[in-house]
């Protein structure tokens, strides 16, 4: 049975004085809750953009986002999992050899309780693998960091594994 959540938005918005202006104190909007389990399932997938570790190639976040999009479109079209999500550009800091920063791609997003009810997490984290392997492969990226709910994978092309030390 779906319940109905009331959300008063004048409450939420009360301490935002550019948002109160467009609410009165009666502003009552009924929404219903179409995910009656409520379990969150979050994904992550983050990908560097440089090619390799000391390479001067660095590809753009568009041709990762095109990577993406293309994999959605056949994971659909397959009748395999889709994913949709979000894409966020940012730099990595670590230490190898001294600081270095990194431009990369984020992609982020939830399993869909409405189109994917039936999905196991197994089936999820295989899916969200080929996607992994897919930018690794074209991007030419040694390690990709999975997390998926409270799991996290680290992805990696052994023969080009790095010693763990520094």
């Amino acid at each position: 049975m779906r319940q109905l959540a009331i959300l008063n938005l004048s409450v939420i918005f009360c301490t935002l004085p550019y948002f109160s202006a467009y609410l009165s104190a009666e502003t009552t909007h009924k929404l219903e809750i179409l995910n009656e389990n409520r379990i969150r399932r979050s994904f992550q997938l983050v990908v560097g953009l440089r090619e390799g570790y000391d390479s001067p190639i660095t590809h753009s976040a568009k041709e990762a986002e095109a990577i993406i999009a293309e994999w959605l479109v056949e994971q659909q079209r397959d009748g395999n999992p889709y994913l949709p999500g979000q894409v966020i550009e940012g730099c990595m800091l670590y230490i190898h050899n001294g600081i270095r920063t990194e431009p990369v791609l984020t992609y982020m997003g939830e399993i869909s309780p409405l189109y994917h009810k039936t999905l196991q997490d197994e089936e999820a984290i295989a899916a969200l693998c080929t996607l992994a392997e897919r930018l690794a492969r074209e991007l030419k990226q040694v390690r990709i960091y999975l997390s998926y709910r409270d799991q996290l994978l680290i992805l990696e092309k052994p023969e080009l594994r790095l010693s763990r030390s520094g």
